[in-house]
């Protein structure tokens, strides 16, 4: 069952000009390397292993639109491109859609965050125009 209320909430945080910022921003993997780890890509979506160490900081990228799977509980802090941030208490077994948007984020929790996302990929078809 997907979290709803978190969900709508991170989109909220992040909302604000998501779509028109995300070229300008940078792309998860570029940004932190050694958070994101891919495990799968192919045209219709790009599966990332994302482990955040307790206290570290990602600095601010985006992503397109996903799913997220929360494998262990944390808590994070998110943080828009305009400087508004809120905190998300995020549990174990927790399954969570978030809009495209940038963002960065931090572990604010004495254990290491880790969560399975899926990013979706535009579909085009030219078959189907």
């Amino acid at each position: 069952m997907v979290n709803k209320i978190y969900a709508e909430e991170i989109i909220s945080i992040l909302d604000t000009g998501r779509r028109l910022n995300m070229i300008e921003m940078k792309d998860a993997l570029q940004t932190a390397p050694t958070v994101y780890t891919l495990l799968m890509e192919n045209d219709r979506v790009r599966v990332l292993d994302v482990r955040v160490k307790p206290g570290e900081k990602v600095a601010m990228h985006a992503h397109p639109d996903h799913v997220a799977y929360v494998l262990g509980g944390q808590r994070l802090k998110f943080t828009s491109k305009d400087g508004k941030s809120k905190e998300y208490e995020l549990k174990a077994g927790q399954v969570l859609w978030i809009e495209a948007g940038p963002h960065s984020v931090e572990n604010i929790s004495k254990v290491e965050a880790h969560v399975i996302m899926v990013e979706l990929k535009p579909l085009i078809r030219p078959e189907i125009l």
